[in-house]
């Protein structure tokens, strides 16, 4: 995320830590103080095609402030792009 912000034209501050705890209630804690959370999603994957875990089914249950989802790209339709 800080590469994308440093290389783009908008000034965006972020702020990168490593906290130990409970996962979602570390995330949950920890996004308060924020506008928007971005996540980066992975394991099972769901209708929409972006793979959620018991962490973000918590996390997004218990936010109160706005979610991005980040999905991995369909390894099927990234290989057909080729």
């Amino acid at each position: 995320m800080s590469d994308i912000a440093a290389n783009s034209q908008l000034q965006v501050k972020t702020n990168i830590q490593t906290i130990k705890g409970d996962v979602a209630r570390v995330i949950i804690r920890e996004a308060q103080k924020f506008d928007l959370a971005v996540l980066c999603s992975t394991r099972y994957r769901t209708a929409g095609g972006l793979a959620v875990s018991h962490v973000k089914t918590e996390v997004i249950r218990e936010l109160k402030c706005s979610i991005m989802l980040l999905g991995e790209p369909n390894s099927r339709l990234s290989s057909q792009r080729k």
